[in-house]
């Protein structure tokens, strides 16, 4: 019992310990993302999910993320690619309207296929094209 009780406090504080350094990590090296309905349409939220444990604070305004999104609305193809460091330097997420209006449901968006990139560490003509979704 005293075992179980001792293995318990260390998972409490490592839990505590690396949620804290979550946000201190480095460079995001990857992320992950959901599907919302919202009042008036359908949202993306993008958030970090891997580091680069040797770079600085990610949310420095040192590094700037891009994202290319493929994805269909109601069976149409459309495609975005948009500049996430705002929203990932201030909140730590970020987010965007893939559908908007009243009518739209989360089932009417799929995303085919969704791209991430460091703005600063690629050449502006080997973004990910928007083209490339069609």
């Amino acid at each position: 019992m005293k075992k179980i009780k001792i293995i318990s406090k260390v998972i409490i504080a490592l839990f505590f310990l690396t949620r804290g350094n979550i946000l201190a990590q480095g460079k995001i090296t990857d992320f992950k993302y959901t599907l919302s309905k919202v009042s008036n349409g359908i949202v993306i939220t993008i958030k970090p999910l891997a580091f680069d444990p040797y770079s600085k604070d990610y949310k420095s305004k040192k590094y700037n993320y891009g994202v290319r999104i493929c994805y269909t609305r109601k069976g149409e193809k459309r495609a975005e690619r948009l500049n996430m460091s705002s929203g990932i330097n201030k909140d730590g997420e970020f987010q965007t309207k893939l559908a908007p209006g009243f009518s739209y449901e989360i089932s009417d968006v799929k995303i085919t296929d969704i791209q991430y990139f460091n703005i600063d560490e690629i050449p502006k003509e080997k973004w990910p094209k928007k083209e490339d979704c069609y």
